[in-house]
Order: structure tokens, then C-alpha cells, then sequence
């Protein structure tokens, strides 16, 4: 099973004119594999159906994409990847406030106990879990 990325189910919900095609694509070539997201993304992408929770539950029906529980197992990779991260950067305690990417950890730490996380945000991923599997578009063509 895939975890999703907010910026890919919101590619193919709104019919983003420049990602929507090769985002839909990809999730049809992954869909085999199984598709979810965690409760994060739900919440990120709740704006694009303006709140309604039973558009959102039907959409994600629809696309054949489930809600995984984020996990005790989930949030301790994240808290552990964000301080392993901030000590290799030496972070101070200014950065620590400024850079708070706590979406993306609890993402990136919830997608690794998936085969990887379908994104278009690599770069996002890339730096601060190294050994995600990250499927973007542009490596699927």
C-alpha cells in the first residue's frame, strides 16, 4: 500500500489544470498496490471540497483511497526524525520555531511503514527521510 501526499489528491480533486493528468495517472498505475492517506492529509485537503466531509469521504470512496490511522509507532519516527534532523543541522532555537514542518514528518513517518509515499513535494521528503520510497510523476513516466 502507497501513502498519498496532500498535493497529488488535490492535483486530481480540483482537476489542477497543470498536475491533474500525470497525478491521475499515477494514482491509476499505483491503485494496484492499494491507496491511503493519513488523517493529516484529510485535513489538508478538506479546504479543496470547502469543509464538506461527506464530498471528501466520497471522493476518496471513489478514487479507491483510504484513511490509515496515524500510530504510536507513527508519531514516535516523527518526533525521533525531527530531532535526529534538527541535531544533524544543528538547528537553533530560532530555527526550531521558524521551521516547524510537522505535517511533513507525521506524513513522511506514516508513509514509511507503507511502500513509499506518492508526491509531487520530493525535495520536501528527500532531506529528512532518506530511505522513504518516494514516487513522484515525473519518475512513473
Amino acid at each position: 500500500m502507497y501513502a498519498i501526499d496532500a498535493d497529488v489528491v488535490i492535483d486530481v480533486g480540483t482537476r489542477q489544470p497543470r498536475f491533474w493528468q500525470s497525478s491521475t495517472e499515477l494514482l491509476e498505475k499505483m491503485q494496484g498496490s492499494g491507496l491511503c492517506i493519513c488523517p493529516v492529509v484529510y485535513v489538508q485537503i478538506a479546504p479543496t471540497c470547502n469543509g464538506n466531509l461527506e464530498r471528501i469521504e466520497s471522493f476518496l470512496r471513489m478514487s479507491g483511497i483510504e484513511v490509515d490511522p496515524f500510530n504510536q509507532m507513527d508519531q514516535r519516527l516523527a518526533a525521533q526524525t525531527w530531532s535526529s534532523y534538527a541535531l544533524r543541522r544543528k538547528l537553533t532555537p530560532q530555527d526550531l520555531r521558524e521551521k516547524r514542518p510537522a505535517a511533513d514528518l507525521i506524513i513522511g513517518a506514516h508513509a514509511m511503514r507503507h511502500e513509499g509515499l506518492i508526491t509531487r513535494n520530493e525535495r520536501h521528503f528527500e532531506r529528512i527521510f532518506p530511505l522513504l520510497n518516494l514516487v513522484t510523476p515525473e519518475k512513473v513516466r
